[in-house]
């Protein structure tokens, strides 16, 4: 016990350390973070801490309680960025310590302690980990929920006493029914629907159902309906037909393409999704799932683990399977089935360290050495870049990531002690997001909207108007950092903007891109307006913009370094009316 509590002691402080680096600043967002924020900041100024609003509109996308949570972080932290995020960085720290009891119930405490680091690095569930988004509380409740039902139900016989999790009592799968319900308080009905579905699928691959009558279903369902109920017949009181109408029209229909008209062929659409998500899974959990190919030929020597292993397959294809159902697709949807994905990888080098036979094999050999051949690559060309193109010397803190890489390769040529290998892909795993926190988010993700928002804040006054163009600036992003403002969108056509820009009786501000107020803007509004500020932005690339790469390429061969940093980023102007 004192071994396993020094090892989640150490994973608790290098996953919270590695969460929270950079998360103070709104850099490395997502769109529907800036509505999290607006809409948490209304219901402390308006005092209605039931029904959220977004810029004084009603808000019914998704149910109650991450937005309680982040108000309660607000109050330890203070109306911060930071305070927005916290709740999903412990969701993730969370999430990461059930994953690590669930493992170590259905296998042993090895795999445990590599399937919690496997998960804590995996790109997507990094990513959530550091957004004040619902979707990490939502996967710590669903995976809370399926922690109790295997701690009631449990897995393979434990080698000691002292490893086992167990719940135990007549009522020991209520917890199940406890955990859905805080699921479906959080992000809807899918909070019930996919633990449902992994247990079910795991009884009947079992021949199990015995198991249903002791989780006690109807006491189980009128707890459930006990917890999640009250907010939501709150909503329907306090709204009616608006709140009901809003949930069938967005949250329902619209997700299961039950009102829309001609679009793909639904069975065509069924199986794109299939391999979407099998893609979407592949991409969204590496470095680990390049070694999944590896695992799966490595099952027959996981000896005497069947049971365990029917119930990693119950819970990743039930929800698999219900995500292919869902007729919009998004690539974090896949966030749930990171977590069994975790645990089979981490069962897999948990095995390794014990096989020699599987470090020989070509499935591990080869992502291996992609690993290694391409990270020292991947950082030589960002130091260049930020050299070369943004003129930020991080020459040093690259060098010392090669440190876990020479690791690597040091104890691949040793093969004297199995457990260094993969152990020394986990560090490397976690010096790499630690780099791209400080090293990567930092360069990339400037922010000149703030130092906007905090000139407007400077002069603004009672009436006065904000605005940002469509093309070129973010009015969503800006409100963000004027949240007591309410900022406009003005889009073209051009006679609008100058229309705006031409007010003599209320002072008025615009951001807009250098371009827009060189080709929209008439000279008669020119001479009218002032630039308050200027800064730039990154440029965004489609695919018509190939030749343009072409272009900076020739500016590298030719060492044009200003043309080059010039077509990296484009000039964005505060505009007022007044000076």
């Amino acid at each position: 016990m004192k071994k396993t509590f020094t090892i989640t002691a150490f994973i608790i402080l290098a996953v919270l350390t590695l969460y929270s680096i950079n998360r103070a600043t709104l850099g490395h967002s997502i769109p529907d973070e800036k509505r999290y924020l607006q809409s948490t900041k209304e219901m402390i100024a308006s005092g209605d801490y039931v029904t959220p609003h977004y810029h004084g509109k009603l808000r019914f996308q998704k149910p109650i309680l991450f937005y309680w949570l982040i108000i309660l972080s607000y109050k330890i932290f203070g109306v911060t960025i930071f305070g927005a995020r916290f709740p999903s960085i412990v969701a993730g720290l969370l999430n990461v310590i059930i994953i690590f009891l669930i493992a170590r119930n259905l296998f042993n405490r090895k795999t445990a302690v590599f399937s919690a680091l496997i998960l804590a690095t995996g790109e997507i569930f990094f990513m959530y980990s550091r957004f004040a988004v619902p979707d990490m509380v939502f996967a710590l409740f669903i995976n809370t929920a399926l922690c109790s039902f295997v701690a009631a139900y449990i897995g393979e016989p434990r080698p000691s006493a002292e490893e086992r999790g167990e719940l135990k009592g007549r009522f020991r799968y209520l917890y199940v029914y406890v955990f859905m319900a805080l699921a479906v308080i959080t992000k809807g009905p899918l909070g019930f629907i996919f633990p449902s579905a992994a247990i079910i699928t795991f009884l009947g691959i079992r021949r199990e159902w015995r198991v249903l009558k002791d989780m006690k279903p109807i006491l189980g369902l009128l707890l459930f309906l006990a917890i999640s109920a009250p907010w939501f017949i709150a909503m329907i009181k306090l709204h009616g037909n608006e709140y009901l109408g809003n949930v069938w029209s967005l949250e329902i229909a619209k997700k299961l393409n039950l009102s829309s008209q001609g679009g793909p062929n639904p069975i065509i659409h069924y199986f794109s999704s299939i391999f979407y998500y099998l893609g979407m899974v592949f991409c969204r959990n590496l470095p680990w799932s390049a070694f999944l190919p590896a695992a799966i030929i490595s099952v027959p020597y996981y000896a005497g683990k069947k049971r365990s292993l029917d119930f990693l397959l119950s819970w990743f294809f039930a929800i698999f399977v219900l995500l292919t159902l869902i007729w919009s697709r998004e690539s974090y949807y896949v966030l749930p089935l990171c977590m069994p994905l975790a645990i089979f990888i981490g069962l897999y080098f948990a095995t390794l360290t014990e096989k020699n036979i599987l470090m020989e094999k070509f499935l591990f050999k080869l992502p291996f050495i992609i690993i290694v051949l391409f990270t020292p690559f991947a950082l030589t060309g960002w130091a260049f870049f930020t050299a070369y193109g943004l003129g930020e010397n991080i020459i040093l803190p690259s060098l010392l990531m090669f440190i876990p890489i020479g690791f690597l390769v040091y104890a691949y040529i040793r093969k004297a002690k199995r457990t260094l290998i993969p152990a020394g892909l986990i560090i490397a795993a976690f010096a790499f997001f630690a780099y791209f926190s400080v090293y990567i988010i930092s360069v990339v993700d400037d922010e000149p909207l703030m130092a906007f928002a905090e000139d407007i804040k400077a002069v603004i006054k009672d009436g006065d108007v904000i605005a940002a163009s469509s093309s070129g600036a973010s009015y969503h992003r800006l409100n963000v950092y004027l949240d007591e403002y309410d900022v406009k969108n003005i889009s073209a056509p051009p006679d609008s903007l100058n229309e705006f820009l031409s007010k003599k009786d209320v002072r008025v501000f615009c951001v807009m891109s250098k371009d827009d107020y060189e080709h929209l803007i008439t000279e008669k509004t020119k001479k009218r307006v002032y630039i308050m500020a200027k800064a730039f932005r990154w440029r965004k690339f489609e695919k018509e913009d190939a030749g343009y790469f072409l272009k900076m390429l020739s500016y590298i061969l030719h060492n044009n370094r200003d043309l080059f940093r010039q077509s990296l980023k484009y000039e964005i102007y505060l505009v007022s009316n007044m000076p």
